[in-house]
């Protein structure tokens, strides 16, 4: 597997982003492309935990399998909202030990993958730790999102993804700025660039 660094690419929303689904967000950028950007944001939670939306999916071959009991250890953990694309699509960030074809490494410890391809794979492989479970994604045509940067919409940075991971989920937004040395507050007292 190709060596990255504990560095990902965030897009953090700015104070233009008020009003919106995106307002405070820490989106992760998991995919590339000329076609466009795959991101999840990792500081917005759902109000339903593993259990309940793994007993919503259609699992009865993995039910029967065995492969379901062993999420049990992580029934109660709160599943993240990744973003208004695909609400059905679940999605997992987990250390290195398991890839699968759906496998995108986004640091050289953590990958993000399908969540089905965990579920598929537990009774054989055992599951992986894993960092955050969450629902939907968030897109962006790369056009789109250099516009969106142009307008001071985000502000496109490198971060240790695990200290982020470390932090309480609703403090990530305020706690990656101060981390660069940015009050929050002054965002919403003046016009901030941070893009030029």
């Amino acid at each position: 597997m190709m060596k990255l660094s504990q560095n990902c690419k965030l897009l953090l929303a700015m104070p233009a982003l008020t009003q919106d689904i995106f307002e405070r967000s820490v989106v992760l950028i998991v995919h590339q492309q000329k076609e466009g950007i795959l991101g999840l944001i990792l500081n917005k939670k759902t109000d339903i935990n593993l259990k309940s939306l793994l007993s919503a999916q259609p699992l009865d071959q993995y039910i029967k399998s065995g492969s379901i009991k062993t999420f049990e250890s992580i029934n109660d953990r709160r599943v993240l909202f990744g973003g208004p694309v695909d609400h059905f699509f679940m999605w997992a960030l987990h250390e290195n030990s398991h890839f699968f074809k759906s496998s995108q490494p986004v640091s050289d410890s953590l990958i993000f993958s399908h969540f089905s391809d965990l579920i598929f794979s537990a009774k054989k492989q055992g599951m992986p730790n894993i960092a955050e479970i969450g629902i939907g994604v968030s897109g962006w045509g790369d056009e789109q999102l250099q516009r969106e940067i142009r307008e001071n919409s985000w502000w496109k940075l490198d971060y240790n993804l695990e200290e982020l991971l470390s932090l309480k989920i609703e403090t990530r937004w305020e706690k990656v700025l101060k981390s660069l040395g940015v009050d929050p507050d002054s965002f919403y007292d003046q016009d901030v660039r941070i893009n030029q």
